[in-house]
């Protein structure tokens, strides 16, 4: 995801938004459905136990990006609208990770559901608005270093 973060035209991506919040959201809550239930009235698993163990089907990866972008197509709409699910699908995954744990600790009340939404938007405000401002300030700063080292020693 890393490489792929690297590679990805945000334009594109912003194009794309919507695409990548429904492709994500069906990735996500389909098999986490059918993994819940099957779990539970199948093996006879406890709730928290399938929800769980459906969270580990409903999320996914990107194993095959290095060979897609190897091949050159790693711009094509598909692979960007794949890129944006993904990161859906693996962060709704550890949010029922989280709750689950949460459940587990016996720590699942009105302040954890508040806490755990309060870090939601910051993390959501941080990455939206401060990270494009500090990596613009950062690729100019860099931009000058690297001219001012290789340019012109």
């Amino acid at each position: 995801m890393f490489l792929a973060g690297l590679e990805i035209d945000l334009m594109d991506f912003k194009k794309n938004v919507n695409k990548s919040l429904v492709f994500g959201l069906f990735t996500f809550l389909i098999p986490m459905l059918l993994g819940t239930s099957v779990s539970y009235f199948l093996f006879s698993f406890s709730l928290p136990t399938s929800v769980l163990l459906a969270s580990m089907f409903a999320s996914h990866t990107l194993i095959a990006y290095p060979l897609v972008s190897k091949l050159g197509v790693a711009k094509n709409k598909a692979v960007n609208v794949t890129v944006g699910g993904t990161m859906i699908t693996d962060t709704l995954a550890l949010l029922v990770l989280a709750v689950i744990v949460g459940m587990s600790a016996g720590e699942v009340d009105g302040y954890f559901w508040g806490r755990l939404g309060v870090a939601l938007v910051l993390f959501s405000s941080i990455i939206i608005f401060i990270f494009p401002l500090l990596a613009r300030w950062f690729l100019k700063k860099w931009t000058t270093v690297w001219r001012s080292i290789f340019l012109y020693s």
